[in-house]
């Protein structure tokens, strides 16, 4: 069967009311099962699939990580729905009944009009899914940024489960007041899970290695990252870094030109 999750417009409820739904097709692409109304007014933010196990993430104003019952294609079943500030744009399967989440932490913010939804940084979340149809939120870390290109590319991750290292880019953007110039700045996170908790193992400034004279932009912060034996390779489109893992610190440097 081809799973599907997708966000589709209901024409007749607003001039842009968005509807996450599920769908199951057969072998011939025949509709055999479906929730064609999961969340309406949300759209979907990211899926993981785990055998008979659908995991959804829509988002509106809360995260609702959903986990939906595909053990009979014909009849897909919401078995648990999580609500929590903020929510996932990448899911990856975390070792044995954990599901590692990263994306954006949000607020609600009352004003004159009605409530908002204010974006305060990213969001580094690890859900308990031992209980497939019970799902927790075990443990979670805010980080200082605006994006991460995870959030849209999910090769920019690195995930070592069996050491129990997350890393990824990030990007922030910060004004001068005076002047109103911004700059960005272009960071790579390491983080470590210990089995109860997230631990920043550190924060490298990618910005340092772009190439001199070069202004930054963020089509220049795309990144992918190897381990190559005890040692973490950082590749952009302007220089691969190596580092050694016991303690992060930079061992080699190429320019690509």
């Amino acid at each position: 069967n081809l799973r599907m999750v997708t966000t589709w417009q209901d024409t007749t409820l607003d001039w842009w009311a968005p509807i996450a739904a599920l769908w199951v097709l057969d072998a011939d692409l025949n509709l055999i099962g479906s929730l064609p109304r999961l969340a309406e007014k949300e759209v979907v933010e990211s899926v993981r699939f785990d055998g008979t196990i659908a995991y959804v993430v829509t988002f509106e104003q809360v995260d609702p990580l959903f986990a939906i019952d595909l053990k009979d294609p014909t009849n897909p079943i919401v078995r648990s729905a999580l609500k929590i500030p903020g929510f996932s744009r990448y899911l990856h399967l975390f070792g044995d009944g954990l599901l590692l989440g990263i994306g954006a932490h949000t607020e609600l913010v009352e004003e004159e009009w009605g409530t908002r939804v204010s974006q305060t940084g990213l969001k580094l979340s690890l859900f308990d899914i031992s209980d497939p149809f019970n799902v927790t939120e075990s443990a979670v870390t805010i980080i200082d940024a605006d994006s991460t290109e995870v959030e849209y590319n999910h090769k920019a991750a690195f995930v070592d489960v069996e050491r129990g290292i997350i890393a990824f880019p990030t990007t922030t953007w910060t004004y001068d007041e005076t002047t109103g110039a911004a700059s960005l700045g272009w960071h790579y996170r390491v983080f470590t899970w210990d089995g109860t908790k997230f631990t920043a193992k550190t924060t490298i400034n990618l910005a340092k290695s772009h190439p001199s004279g070069a202004r930054l932009t963020q089509s220049d912060t795309s990144v992918r990252a190897i381990r190559v034996g005890e040692d973490l390779y950082v590749i952009t489109a302007g220089f691969v870094n190596a580092y050694g893992m016991d303690s992060f610190n930079q061992i080699a440097q190429v320019t690509l030109k």
